[in-house]
């Protein structure tokens, strides 16, 4: 007789006379099988149950992991942003008019094409290249950095970005032209003030764009008074104690003959007895407008007490009529800025990178930024303009 079990092997009955004894061959051949198949069972559940322990364990830290970088971004964030932010017709009018402009000439866009070569990468910093290609971009105000040579070179480079380049075995002002070229600095990425100018006034020419230093610049388009720029600008931030008046009549000569004086600041701070670099008592020469026709930008440092002080701007701009903007930290308080507006003249502030200071900027009714990033802030900038102030122009 047959037996069948659902889920056993089918096993055949067999007739056992009535003195035989049941055999114990078959379960003693399974035992073996069966332990084994046993101890395979437990181990393929246990490792299963790790398995799962560790996957929950690791989801767990992730979770948490997420939340603490959520709240560290909501903190961040908060310390970003301005205490209160009105988009009302004052902000949306500062907004309209504030200029974004370019930090040393870096971080341009690709073009397709660096001078006859096709390529994808962006223009070398600090280039003719990388200027063109922020101008076709539409950053028309730049703030460039310039540095005087051992043998009188003004070179148009950062000291940060040069050091970065050539190493930092000796000062910036102790190398020669040639000595900087030999050490990596190349006329590319480094080239000298006059190519420099040749550049920026080639570019002025092909857009257009009117002088605006020579025009009267009371009023203003921000909310606050402040004027708003106008056409191509290049403000330049005198570095180095090499510098010597004989640099600035060089400087102005070029001005005069690429016809871009009324686009270029000489900019420098108002420094006390004791400070090393050049100031604007180097420039008292030139600060008659009657003498000369240079435009001087008066650069405040937020970090430094006596900058703060609004009485000694106005003797300063009483002495040096040739001041025609100012060029501060955007870190200034708001109040500090009020006070600014009320001598009428155009305030670039320094360094803008992120949207938490822009918005600040604008709520300040500031005529410009300068950026690392002006495209990247530029698009902020639009953003703002269209999703805050309704703007569908931009």
């Amino acid at each position: 007789m047959v037996f069948t079990l659902p889920g056993a092997r089918r096993v055949s009955s067999v007739k056992r006379g009535p003195n035989s004894k049941p055999s114990n061959l078959s379960s003693r051949a399974a035992s073996p099988a069966a332990a084994k198949s046993r101890r395979q069972t437990f181990l393929l559940v246990a490792t299963m149950l790790i398995l799962a322990l560790l996957f929950t364990v690791a989801i767990s830290g992730r979770r948490h992991t997420l939340t603490l970088r959520k709240e560290e971004k909501e903190v961040s964030s908060a310390e970003d942003a301005p205490d209160r932010i009105e988009f009302d017709a004052a902000f949306c009018a500062n907004a309209n008019a504030i200029q974004i402009c370019s930090h040393q000439i870096i971080n341009a866009p690709p073009t397709g094409r660096i001078g006859p070569q096709a390529t994808s990468e962006p223009p070398p910093d600090g280039s003719s290249y990388a200027l063109e290609a922020l101008f076709q971009a539409g950053i028309t105000c730049f703030d460039i950095d310039v540095m005087t040579l051992k043998d009188g070179t003004l070179l148009a480079a950062h000291p940060t970005r040069f050091t970065a380049r050539v190493g930092n075995k000796k000062k910036v002002e102790d190398y020669t032209l040639a000595e900087a070229r030999k050490a990596g600095a190349d006329e590319v990425g480094f080239p000298i003030l006059k190519d420099t100018l040749g550049n920026f006034a080639t570019l002025r020419r092909k857009s257009k764009g009117e002088p605006f230093y020579s025009k009267d610049t009371k009023g203003g388009a921000s909310s606050g008074g402040i004027p708003a720029l106008q056409g191509p600008l290049l403000n330049i931030d005198l570095k180095g104690p090499n510098l010597t008046k004989q640099h600035l009549k060089e400087i102005e000569d070029l001005l005069k003959k690429r016809h871009i004086t009324d686009n270029v600041a000489l900019c420098a701070t108002a420094l006390d007895d004791g400070e090393e670099g050049p100031g604007i008592d180097m420039l008292e020469a030139f600060g008659n407008a009657e003498q000369h026709s240079t435009v001087f930008g008066l650069v405040l440092r937020d970090l430094v007490e006596k900058d703060r002080d609004v009485d000694r701007i106005k003797g300063i701009l009483d002495k040096y009529t040739g001041i025609k903007t100012f060029v501060p930290s955007y870190k200034f308080s708001s109040d500090f800025f009020s006070d600014l507006s009320k001598q009428k003249l155009p305030v670039t502030a320094w360094t803008v990178d992120d949207e938490a200071g822009l918005i600040d900027a604008v709520q300040k009714g500031l005529s410009a930024v300068i950026s690392n990033h002006p495209i990247q802030l530029r698009k902020k900038l639009f953003r703002i303009q269209r999703q805050e102030c309704g703007n569908e122009l931009v």
